[in-house]
Order: C-alpha cells, then sequence, then structure tokens
C-alpha cells in the first residue's frame, strides 16, 4: 500500500530518469573530466566589462557568432554566495564543462541575457543553479546533484531552454527544510523543455504558469488527451490483463492508459505475470494504491502521470513479492534486509519519504515493514535505475553502509531471473508554453558487475 499522508500539501509531479555522472558513475560528462579542470577562485561578472581573462573568460568577442568562453574551471566556492554570478549583462556568454561546489548558489544568473550553461557538474552547494529576472538563457547537458536546498530554480525569467540536464537527490536531512525539491520555475517565468530527468526529491519538479485569467497552476496537474494510445490498446496487447474501474471512480484518460500500457510493456513477463487486474478507484486522500491479493492493484489517487507511475510499480512490487517469491527469495530478502533500523540510509529515496514531527529526520516509507521495503525499493529501481545506484554508492562511499546496494543487487537478481539484466529510467518531456506533457518508460540491456548495474558503452533505450 501507499499511503499519501506524507504529501504535505505537496504533490510529486516529476519522478525521474537519469543518466550522468556522479562521484561513483561517469556515464556522461563534457569534454573536461574531472581531472583535467584547472582550479580557480569564484567568478564574479557585473555587467559586460566583467567579461575578461581575470574572470576566467578563455577566448571570445562577446557576440552571437563569436561568444564569450568561459570553460574548464573546478571552482571550490568556499562558502561564497555563488560560484559564479553573471548579473547585468547583454554580451553572448557561454560556461561550459565547470565543476562548482561549496558555494551559496552553483551559477546564479540575474538580469541578464544570451547566458547558456552547459555540461557542467553544480554539488553540494546550496542551490545548483538560479536564474532571476533574465531572459534568453539556455541550460543544456548540465549535472546538478546533492546540492542543499534546490537543483535548478527560475524566477520571474523569460525564454528559459533546459534540454538533457540531470538533476537529483538535492536535499538535505536536517531539521530547516521540510521537503526537497529538484527544478522549481514560478508563475512568472517562461520555459521549455525536452530530454531532461529528475531524480531523488520528495517533490522532483514544481512548474507554474498562469492562465488566461492570470491565475496560477501547475503545469503537471492536467495532462492532455494522447489520441495515439488508449484503454483498449492494453486489453488487444494483454489480453489476460483486466483493467476495470469502480463505479464511482472517473474514466481514466488516454494518458493514463498510455502510461500503464508503457508500464507493463517494460515488466519482465515473470514478474508481468503476477499482475491479473488493474482498477482505477475514486480518489482517496489518504491511499493512492493498494495491493489486494491475487494480483490485483487498485489505484486511488492519480492526480498526475508521474505519480501515477509511482503508484503503480509500487503495488505492483506488492504483487511481485506475494507470489513470486519462493521461500529462498524470501529468506534472501529478510538476510539483506535484518537487522531493521531507522536509517535512511538503508531505504530506496522515494516520494514517500517524509520528515518526523520535528522536522529532525528523515522517515523512510520503506521502514514499515519488509513488505513496504521492498515494494519502494523495486519503485526506485523503475523509476531511475542509475539514480538509485548513485545514491547507494555514494552513501556507500561517505559513510560504508552496503544495505541499500545490497537490496539493489537482490532486485536486479530477481529481473535477471526472466530477461536480460535491464535498467530503467523514466523521460518527462515539457513544455511551458504549449502545455504539452508526455511521460516515457524507457529500459535498456545493461551487465552486471558485481551483481550491479554497469555500463560498458553506449545504452539503447527502448521507449515502450
Amino acid at each position: 500500500m501507499l499511503n499519501t499522508t506524507w504529501v504535505r500539501g505537496f504533490l510529486m509531479f516529476l519522478i525521474f530518469g537519469v543518466v550522468g555522472i556522479s562521484p561513483m558513475i561517469n556515464l556522461k560528462a563534457g569534454s573536461f573530466q574531472s581531472t583535467e579542470l584547472q582550479s580557480r577562485a569564484p567568478i564574479q561578472i557585473n555587467g559586460d566589462a566583467g567579461f575578461n581573462p581575470a574572470n576566467g573568460v578563455r577566448s571570445g568577442s562577446g557576440t552571437e557568432a563569436d561568444p564569450y568562453i568561459i570553460e574548464g574551471w573546478r571552482i571550490d566556492g568556499a562558502g561564497s554566495d555563488e560560484g559564479i554570478l553573471i548579473d547585468s549583462t547583454t554580451r553572448f556568454v557561454i560556461i561550459r564543462n565547470c565543476e562548482v561546489f561549496n558555494s551559496g548558489i552553483g551559477i546564479n544568473v540575474v538580469e541578464s541575457g544570451n547566458v547558456t550553461v552547459e555540461n557542467c557538474h553544480f554539488h553540494d552547494n546550496s542551490r545548483g543553479i538560479q536564474v532571476l529576472d533574465a531572459q534568453d538563457v539556455s541550460l543544456r547537458g548540465n549535472l546538478i546533484e546533492f546540492n542543499l536546498d534546490l537543483g535548478i530554480g527560475l524566477f520571474e525569467s523569460q525564454n528559459v531552454s533546459l534540454v538533457d540536464n540531470r538533476i537529483w537527490n538535492n536535499w538535505r536531512r536536517d531539521g530547516s527544510v521540510e521537503f526537497s525539491l529538484g527544478l522549481f520555475s514560478d508563475e512568472l517565468s517562461s520555459s521549455s523543455g525536452e530530454g531532461n530527468q529528475v531524480a531523488g526529491h520528495q517533490l522532483d519538479m514544481l512548474i507554474r504558469r498562469r492562465d488566461d485569467d492570470g491565475n496560477a497552476f501547475n503545469l503537471f496537474s492536467n495532462p492532455p488527451l494522447s489520441p495515439e494510445v488508449n484503454c483498449s490498446q492494453i486489453i488487444l496487447e494483454f489480453p489476460t490483463m483486466f483493467v476495470t474501474k469502480t463505479p464511482e471512480a472517473p474514466d481514466p484518460t488516454e494518458p493514463y492508459c498510455g502510461v500503464l500500457l508503457s508500464m507493463l510493456r517494460s515488466l519482465p513477463l515473470n514478474l508481468l505475470g503476477r499482475i491479473t487486474q488493474v482498477i482505477f478507484e475514486a480518489d482517496d486522500e489518504e491511499i493512492a494504491g493498494l495491493f489486494t491479493g491475487v494480483g490485483v492493484i487498485r489505484v486511488l489517487n492519480v492526480r498526475n502521470l508521474k505519480f501515477f507511475a509511482e503508484v503503480f510499480y509500487h503495488e505492483a512490487a506488492h504483487a511481485i513479492q506475494n507470489s513470486a517469491f519462493d521461500n529462498r527469495l524470501q529468506a534472501d530478502w529478510i538476510f539483506v534486509t535484518t537487522p531493521r533500523e531507522s536509517d535512511p540510509d538503508f531505504f530506496a529515496a522515494t516520494s514517500a519519504d517524509f520528515f518526523d514531527e520535528d522536522n529532525s529526520q528523515v522517515v523512510s516509507y520503506g521502514n514499515n515493514n519488509q513488505f513496504e521495503d521492498f515494494a519502494t525499493t523495486f519503485q526506485a529501481y523503475t523509476r531511475d535505475t542509475f539514480a538509485m545506484l548513485s545514491r547507494a554508492k555514494r552513501i556507500e562511499s561517505n559513510t560504508g553502509k552496503m544495505v541499500l546496494l545490497e537490496k539493489m543487487r537482490f532486485v536486479a537478481r530477481l529481473i535477471r531471473l526472466g530477461s536480460p539484466d535491464i535498467a530503467y529510467r523514466n523521460v518527462v518531456g515539457w513544455n511551458t508554453e504549449t502545455g504539452d506533457v508526455s511521460v516515457q518508460i524507457q529500459t535498456a540491456e545493461i551487465t552486471l558487475e558485481d551483481g550491479l548495474p554497469a555500463i560498458t558503452g553506449p545504452l539503447m533505450w527502448n521507449t515502450h
């Protein structure tokens, strides 16, 4: 069962899909690797006159055809307000292949235009990227992770393009915040994007805009219809699968049927066979989904497409554990999860996690019992395999705790029993100008090293 009481007034509007670099996994970097970067102090550019070699400019004249180039720097902010500040500029500039950490804001673009930030790594700042009262800003191929307050924030800014950015695990575990946030765009900002992938936050993405009457609303609350996919296709492809609804429930709209079809296609056959029926029920404020035995999954909260995907994979995990675990598998899972402790580092980070009453520590939903532990682990693995692996390896590196890695080995072993070794990611595309939203479930065949997913070359992602 997935409970909704942890939401605390916020809903999850995007879960993730991440292929990027981390301290442990080097999947996609820019032209520069970390060993090639040159260390320097923070960059402070105030006005166009600030574009000079002392401020890290390598080349260029500031025109559209010949932009200023700032690249190849490793910037330890040492507690400064910004690692890179671009303030009140109009000339064209590209900041690329840089690493910025230990700052209040990794890069802050303020009242400026014609700024491109690409293939940069922002980590362990308070905020990764902030764009404030700016226009014509392009963010491409950046990795924003493990910042303490916010991954990317867009405020009162126009024509911001976000393409192929990877945003994950931007949160801290103390009493100063009640939730973690990957990407935020306020109602006064306009942005468009594709291929961006977000992971590991309680609220992964919140894009607000104003409607024709001037009222702010969330982009992901009402996904558009998808005429290419409808519920009848599920019956055609999976004739033994029953998809129904209770009389009081609204009819599932085609986008939800499309995502459900993608999720069914993504499961290995030996696991898919454990699900016999999906029932849409009336919305419930307390319970998002239920597994009620004999392969039956009940969905009671489908407020948006990504939350629906979260709920389905969680309940599918309950169905899998209920019928696919033989005595050996169950004994192995109990061994991996014993002894049980409330330490969040032992559990997969999911949208169900919340802060305790004192806001002093994270309470992991998987800590409820060994069944919810498996459901949240499977849920995180199928949302984005490599985002989960990055977090597990970071925990092992920083603390020596290997429980989450062992849980990943278990899920990888379970999946390979009926299919090749596969990794998952969920890719969400959006355009805040048109309101178009798409959700794609993707898998790729991988190899395992020491029982864990590994990458030995370019991955061929299959969209289901």
